[in-house]
């Protein structure tokens, strides 16, 4: 989410993670030291950490004290992270890792 919200509603952010609300309000509250409010609001720099919860969740199945240590393990990612920008980076690293493999075109 490349946005300069400072929060979040609970909706927006279970949106952009593409998690079901019930989902993502239970780890708000395990793993965010949020103050009660209503509407529940989300600070914008917790979004990657959630995006890691996810990850962990449905990406590599761990539940409970695996989860907890996958998150004290895991290097929080960058807070303009970006899922599109990512894999357009990784697509022009393999254009060019071609372009080393392809033999050179011209007379032998």
């Amino acid at each position: 989410m490349a946005s300069t919200k400072r929060y979040y509603t609970l909706r927006e952010a279970a949106d952009s993670l593409r998690v079901p609300i019930h989902q993502l309000r239970r780890w708000v509250r395990t793993f965010l030291d949020l103050r009660a409010s209503r509407p529940l609001r989300i600070p914008a720099e917790k979004l990657s950490f959630l995006q890691q919860v996810r990850t962990a969740v449905y990406e590599h199945r761990l539940h409970g004290q695996a989860l907890r240590n996958f998150l004290k393990q895991s290097p929080p990612l960058p807070p303009s992270w970006d899922w599109e920008t990512y894999l357009t980076e990784i697509l022009n690293e393999l254009t060019a890792l071609e372009r080393l493999l392809q033999p050179p075109q011209g007379d032998l």
